[in-house]
């Protein structure tokens, strides 16, 4: 009985340790990965003007882009990493309030008429997704 029980213990040992190895190559479900290869995660919505009354009071675009959060695996927390060729600047755009799925970049140099692109990835924890650009026109 020792012996059957021993052989049943050293057997099932090496199979309980048995796992599939992941291939990278195969992570293109997720929109937080560079590698995701599924519809676009970002819309754009619209591109505006606003006075921020301060002292001082300035004035600055706003680029409002929305996310596709049904694209999500499941629902997470997350903000976006926009980079502004225009000007050479990036930076992390939050969720304010949080839950919220529409978004603001906001440009203190801006141009009527002129076609604003960015790059955005999504990011959780610092860690930035595929990058899609999307472009707006400040009328």
């Amino acid at each position: 009985m020792r012996k059957l029980l021993f052989a049943l213990v050293v057997l099932t040992i090496p199979m309980a340790c048995l796992k599939d190895k992941v291939d990278l190559a195969d992570l293109t479900k997720n929109p937080f990965d560079p590698g995701y290869t599924g519809p676009p995660i970002f819309t754009f919505d619209t591109t505006y003007v606003e006075l921020v009354t301060g002292p001082p009071s300035y004035t600055r675009q706003v680029f409002q882009f929305k996310v596709n959060s049904d694209l999500f695996l499941e629902q997470n927390a997350y903000s976006v990493y926009v980079v502004d060729p225009s000007d050479t600047t990036s930076t992390y755009v939050e969720q304010l309030p949080p839950g919220t799925h529409t978004l603001r970049y906001y440009k203190l140099e801006y141009q009527t008429g002129v076609e604003l692109c960015l790059t955005l990835h999504l990011s959780n924890n610092f860690h930035i997704g595929r990058g899609e650009v999307l472009c707006g026109t400040l009328p």
